[in-house]
């Protein structure tokens, strides 16, 4: 069980294997036994926990007072070893005194051990099981997250109904979530608010979290998301607020399982076309993308579900809205440019841009000192697809 709120993926941890008296800790999550927790229900009620490696040993506190450490103990059918599990919630309750497993003083550091403490449905106290493992799939969920128009109105097959149909054809069989945000939004099947452009973007970044969390996390499945322009800014806002804390406010879900992330000229690092001579001060989405916005200058760089996600940029040299280093402008694992002149890829083409071939300037996170040309690379859809199939390849 990992504590999916730190950002160093830190797990529920029998320290070093060890038998009855051994400390419970967070420890870097490995897959290890000693963080594999086998449930078994209690004749008596709620359930005992035992470490992958040793069916005998038992969850367990010494006494049931705020503050109690947590240890692994040979296991007696005690109420001291009960717990009451809440996927849910993320909460592992004893039962005695109904105290959460805590992480005391929110202190999320490997070797620090846990403790029972009275429910806050804090950071400190939220326990998932092992992220799903990452793997190339044609069969995923994918989020399709369209972008900014005044006009306050998507067509949802006019946005992505060409590049769903193309990746159809190369082979995907997952659930195709088209996501609208405004109210004059037509044709989309996961309408996540009937909003305006002075929604701001960070709360249809919270939306988008809880439909996911709501339709997959919760049940382990990881989802993919292709998203164009600031639609791009609504999938980063949405890992990024559930992997800062902010699920101690109870707004954002606990967790996320969000695998891949590709991007279409999204204005990562903000777009000198929102400048203040080109937003109107009610238009909060417009007054976000600016270079200088708060928003912009709060947002996490490369932001990870708990799941770890791969981010693939991909931008245009031809888009006259969003300049090329901005789409690029994130830390992230890789990043695509379509160059200058060839074919004239606009802003507004990348979604719908599914055949032919395109003069191409690649970069991975694994060889950062270069990049790569490429004379006739991939359509940006097809980039796309590409950067949410693969994972060990791309």
């Amino acid at each position: 069980m990992q504590n999916p709120a730190n950002r160093s993926r830190l797990a529920l941890d029998a320290q070093y294997s060890g038998g009855d008296g051994s400390p419970v800790w967070l420890w870097g999550a490995n897959g290890g036994d000693a963080q594999l927790w086998v449930q078994e229900n209690a004749s008596e009620g709620r359930a005992f926990l035992h470490p992958g490696y040793n069916r005998w040993l038992c969850l367990g506190v010494y006494s049931t007072g705020w503050g109690s450490p947590v240890y692994v103990q040979n296991c007696n059918g005690s109420a001291n070893q009960r717990w009451w599990i809440d996927w849910n919630a993320a909460e592992i309750r004893n039962v005695p005194e109904n105290l959460c497993i805590d992480a005391p003083g929110s202190n999320f550091a490997a070797g620090q051990q846990l403790q029972i403490w009275g429910c806050n449905h804090s950071a400190a106290q939220r326990w998932i099981r092992h992220a799903p493992g990452r793997s190339n799939n044609a069969s995923r969920p994918v989020y399709f997250v369209p972008g900014y128009t005044f006009a306050e109105r998507h067509d949802c097959n006019e946005v992505w109904g060409g590049a769903i149909s193309a990746m159809r054809s190369w082979g995907w069989t997952g659930t195709a979530h088209t996501t609208g945000h405004y109210t004059g939004d037509v044709n989309c099947n996961t309408q996540l608010t009937r909003g305006t452009v002075r929604t701001p973007i960070e709360e249809l970044g919270r939306l988008l979290a809880w439909n996911i969390y709501n339709s997959y996390s919760r049940y382990r499945i990881p989802v993919d998301i292709v998203t164009h322009s600031m639609g791009g800014l609504v999938a980063r806002a949405a890992i990024a607020g559930v992997r800062t804390g902010q699920p101690e406010s109870n707004n954002w879900p606990p967790y996320l399982y969000v695998e891949d992330v590709a991007t279409l000229s999204t204005p990562h690092s903000g777009t000198p076309r929102a400048g203040i001579l080109t937003c109107y001060d009610w238009d909060t989405q417009c007054m976000e993308m600016r270079e200088d916005s708060g928003f912009i200058g709060g947002l996490a760089q490369n932001p990870q579900s708990t799941q770890g996600t791969d981010w693939t940029l991909i931008g245009t040299e031809d888009d006259d809205l969003v300049p090329v280093d901005h789409a690029v402008g994130m830390s992230a694992g890789h990043k695509v440019k379509f160059l200058c002149c060839h074919g004239g890829l606009e802003h507004n083409d990348l979604p719908h841009t599914t055949s032919g071939s395109y003069p191409i300037v690649y970069w991975n996170y694994y060889d950062p000192s270069y990049w790569y040309s490429l004379a006739s690379g991939a359509p940006p859809v097809r980039t796309a697809w590409n950067a949410i199939y693969y994972w060990s390849d791309w």
